[in-house]
């Protein structure tokens, strides 16, 4: 019964997001609305296990063996991407794509506590796949891409970048990520 319950409130709180999610593609470029191929049988019913997929961190993003998992969202993020630097062409700016790894990227701490939780194998997962996906998409379109994965881990090694508890920078990560995107942005004038 307490499955059930939560199977449900699971439910409750996703279904106004998968409904977006979900829009029927019709081939009409719609300016940034996200179309979606479902991934609900791949994320339903695994209380207790990671989510590879599920509309917050989407760890299926750094899944060596999540190609045809992945191949939807790509699709649809990338689609949107290619109707920001349409819109933003259209009012004279540039759109660039700056990319903030999750924690467990930056911090090896959090990565292995990660894998010791969700009993992970390591090789499964490419820390740098997302964010390589991501630049091979601008490279071919012509938008600037800024990964701050690198200064990010490099500073990783000095103290924390994060929150306690939480996915969000704290000061000294913003001081960081913010300093990556200033030198690109200084070096790409």
């Amino acid at each position: 019964m307490d499955r059930l319950i939560e199977s449900v409130r699971e439910f409750r709180l996703a279904r106004p997001i998968f409904r977006w999610l979900t829009w029927p593609a019709d081939g009409i470029d719609r300016d940034g609305q996200l179309t979606f191929t479902t991934t609900a049988y791949e994320t339903s019913g695994t209380a207790g296990h990671l989510r590879l997929i599920d509309f917050a961190s989407n760890w299926g993003m750094l899944y060596k063996h999540g190609d045809a998992m992945t191949a939807p969202l790509y699709s649809n993020l990338f689609h949107v991407f290619e109707s920001m630097q349409k819109t933003a062409s259209h009012h004279g700016a540039e759109f660039i794509l700056v990319y903030f790894p999750r924690r467990q990227q930056v911090q090896p701490q959090d990565w292995r506590r990660f894998q010791t939780f969700w009993n992970l194998d390591p090789d499964d997962f490419d820390l740098d796949l997302e964010a390589s996906n991501l630049r091979s998409f601008c490279e071919t379109r012509g938008i600037p891409f800024i990964d701050t994965t690198p200064a990010l881990r490099a500073a990783a090694v000095e103290r924390g970048l994060y929150l306690a508890n939480d996915t969000h920078f704290n000061e000294y990560g913003q001081a960081v990520a913010a300093q990556a995107i200033l030198e690109f942005m200084e070096a790409h004038r």
